[in-house]
């Protein structure tokens, strides 16, 4: 995650896309099995700068999300199972805040570099691994997805049960990308699903308790927030 030249180049690039195209951004389609009957997340009051000097604070329906970090840097004392320390390239931190209460969400990428060389040109590919972690005081929260190519998949666990996180490409009007338009948890039905693409949106299943419903909302916030070089 190469945090800083996006730094300085992130709100010139959206406000360029947005010109260039002279229309709405497009937005995931809606995920079946979930669109009929869900509880939908809007997000509100989300600006288009990000990175480190930027207020990235926004609402994804009654919650909010502030203080976000980008210069937090994993340590010692934060990890998550299958993510590896030893490639830890970096990280974000921020609020996740529930009414009176507050998950901290946690990110970092492990990436891996693989160089290809065209005899004096080199290019280098990079394949990241996603991790966060949503915390409280009795509650805890982990997200791993990684990236094989342009398909991710990986693992979504809240305290009350285990997810599979699979990628989704179609967008509004049967458009794809090959970059994430966002993505989807399923255990043995529907968890809920996240839009990335800004502003983005979050579809949930109805009758989620209070904790999973927030556990899981912060972790898609989390993806959210992530500045892949492929997705910004």
């Amino acid at each position: 995650m190469k945090r800083e030249k996006r730094i300085v180049l992130g709100t010139r690039a959206v406000l360029a896309a947005l010109i260039l195209t002279g229309c709405a951004r497009p937005r995931m389609a809606a995920p079946s099995g979930l669109a009929a009957g869900s509880e939908i997340l809007e997000v509100a009051d989300r600006g288009l700068a990000y990175g480190m000097l930027a207020d990235e604070s926004f609402r994804l329906g009654p919650f909010r999300i502030a203080e976000v970090d980008r210069k937090w840097e994993w340590s010692s004392s934060w990890s998550i199972s299958g993510f590896s320390k030893d490639r830890t390239t970096g990280g974000y931190k921020f609020q996740f805040v529930n009414g009176k209460s507050t998950l901290v969400g946690k990110c970092a990428t492990e990436q891996k570099e693989t160089k290809v060389e065209f005899g004096p040109v080199r290019s280098d590919e990079y394949f990241a691994k996603l991790g966060c972690s949503c915390e409280a005081a009795r509650r805890a929260a982990t997200l791993i997805i990684a990236s094989t190519g342009q398909a991710y998949a990986g693992t979504l666990t809240t305290s009350d049960g285990k997810y599979t996180v699979t990628s989704v490409h179609v967008t509004e009007g049967g458009g794809s990308r090959d970059a994430p338009a966002g993505y989807r948890a399923e255990g043995d039905g529907p968890l809920g699903a996240v839009d990335v693409l800004r502003p983005g949106r979050v579809w949930l299943k109805k009758g989620l308790d209070e904790g999973e419903r927030a556990e899981t909302s912060c972790l898609f916030a989390g993806l959210m927030l992530y500045l892949s070089p492929q997705n910004p």
